[in-house]
């Protein structure tokens, strides 16, 4: 089931006539506590979504955006703290994350 579909409206601001960025990054970029961890949140962002929990590799991450897994899993503790992301059930190797509609402001 879509979130559409579950009556969720989709976070959108419009910054700029037909140009559309989710409130949530918009948000981010504006959130000092935050600064360090965007290029992770941008990229998760991609790949998860608001309703079930995924699971996020660090290491590919790391891999693609040019730091260390540890930097990676620093910005998933933060994002978490924030609110940005909600950590589910643990998979396998690795740990799940999912979006979250209102991070902590």
């Amino acid at each position: 089931m879509t979130g559409a579909a579950m009556g969720v409206r989709p976070l959108h601001l419009l910054t700029s006539p037909g140009a559309m960025i989710p409130v949530c990054l918009d948000h981010a970029a504006a959130d000092p506590n935050v600064r360090g961890c965007l290029a992770v949140y941008i990229k998760l962002f991609s790949q998860l979504d608001y309703l079930a929990y995924r699971p996020a590799k660090l290491l590919p991450l790391a891999h693609v955006l040019g730091v260390s897994d540890a930097r990676v899993s620093q910005a998933l503790t933060v994002l978490v703290s924030r609110g940005y992301l909600a950590r589910g059930p643990d998979a396998g190797q690795g740990h799940t994350y999912r979006l979250t509609v209102s991070p902590l402001g």
